[in-house]
């Protein structure tokens, strides 16, 4: 009995459609490369925009709490203490995502340059705005201080005040890390804390977390310019390899359409199974999408 040979195919995984097209090994792997720079590239957005709605709950909770401070007295110790509680909640998620992007874009990155990225290449585009932006380097410490000893909010309070001309009253939450009361070095840079005694003892947490979002955004902005080549070349490949598609079968669809190593008649496994169906791009262009326009981000304030 011979041995059943090795090949590849583009085919539809749709019961009962026999179409077909051969397939180099060649193309069949520049095929799987692509898919799989294409997935990572999306793992790294949907990291992204985890980091984004976490950083827009920490704004929308910012409004609520200024806008119930301007309608109603609070004037226990339990609103203050349950408000600051709920913003460390909120910026200790922001933090965590933020580190969840940072350890996992190396390995991202090297997906999706095909292994020709290095860890430092990754490292350089963040040790830019760690050099560059005090609030990045605070909030890394203030992440790892309140992961091994306190939540990372030391004060909160409102504030209500008049404007110049004593006609409009202001009201606003204020929410603060203080210098001083890091107890524990080994949990905290010592270089860092002297940059905050020295300019910021009582940090102001609502202006660093919106300069340390727009670093985020730069860091990310940063990373899609760096595999832009590589990325654009894995989404020509695609589409070329659909239009081969509809030139065979014009009356086809691109529904489930997928590159597959076959043993003899059989798919070797699903592991083998490389899609080019468009729609799994859709959620990954989407992501894109959403985030494109994210630059000055420390500038931009919302006018009720």
């Amino acid at each position: 009995m011979s041995e059943a040979r090795k090949t590849y195919k583009l085919t539809r995984k749709v019961l009962g459609d026999e179409s077909a097209i051969e397939l180099t090994e060649n193309e069949y792997l520049f095929l799987r490369d692509a898919r799989l720079g294409l997935s990572a590239l999306e793992a790294l957005e949907e990291k992204f925009y985890l980091i984004s709605e976490n950083y827009r709950a920490i704004e929308n909770f910012i409004s609520e709490q200024s806008t119930a401070r301007m309608m109603y007295c609070f004037d226990n110790i339990y609103e203050i203490k349950k408000m600051r509680s709920n913003f460390s909640r909120l910026t200790a998620s922001f933090l965590s995502s933020g580190k969840l992007y940072a350890d996992s874009s190396v390995s991202h990155v090297k997906i999706m340059t095909g292994n020709s990225a290095t860890k430092s290449d990754v490292k350089n585009i963040f040790d830019v705005e760690r050099s560059g932006s005090l609030a990045y380097r605070a909030m890394e410490q203030i992440r790892k201080y309140s992961q091994h000893e306190f939540f990372p909010i030391h004060y909160a309070g409102y504030r209500g005040r008049w404007d110049e001309g004593r006609e409009k009253q202001i009201h606003s939450t204020e929410f603060y890390f203080i210098s001083d009361k890091i107890t524990n070095l080994r949990d905290f840079d010592e270089r860092v804390k002297c940059e905050l005694d020295e300019f910021h003892p009582k940090l102001n947490m609502k202006k660093i977390v919106r300069e340390y979002y727009a670093a985020l955004c730069r860091i990310h902005a940063n990373i899609r310019d760096y595999v832009k080549s590589n990325i654009s070349e894995y989404e020509l490949l695609m589409i070329t390899t659909r239009d081969k598609w509809m030139d065979s079968y014009k009356n086809s669809s691109l529904s489930g359409l997928a590159a597959s190593e076959f043993l003899g008649d059989y798919c070797t496994n699903k592991k083998s199974i490389v899609w080019i169906d468009p729609e799994l791009d859709e959620y990954r262009n989407y992501l894109a999408r959403m985030t494109s326009s994210m630059k000055n981000m420390d500038k931009r304030v919302v006018e009720l």
